[in-house]
């Protein structure tokens, strides 16, 4: 039995460590007053919905501290 757990174990860690693929999204920031684009970056993740979660959150954090700013995912 217990020469069966060390190989379970080994391929426990291999699925666990192993590189889940990212896609690239485009956060594009448009400044509500001047309607003039902002900020464009791109956000590495694996869903989009993780993506569009960042790109709310930064204009959030924008706003917060007194810029007027609208973000999308592109």
């Amino acid at each position: 039995m217990k020469h069966l757990v060390i190989p379970v174990m080994i391929v426990m860690v291999f699925v666990a460590c192993r590189k889940k693929d990212t896609y690239g999204y485009t956060c594009t920031c448009d400044d509500k007053s001047s309607g003039k684009t902002d900020t464009t970056y791109t956000i590495r993740v694996q869903t989009s919905g993780e993506a569009s979660y960042i790109c709310h959150d930064h204009a959030d954090t924008a706003n917060f501290y007194g810029k007027n700013i609208e973000c999308n995912i592109k």
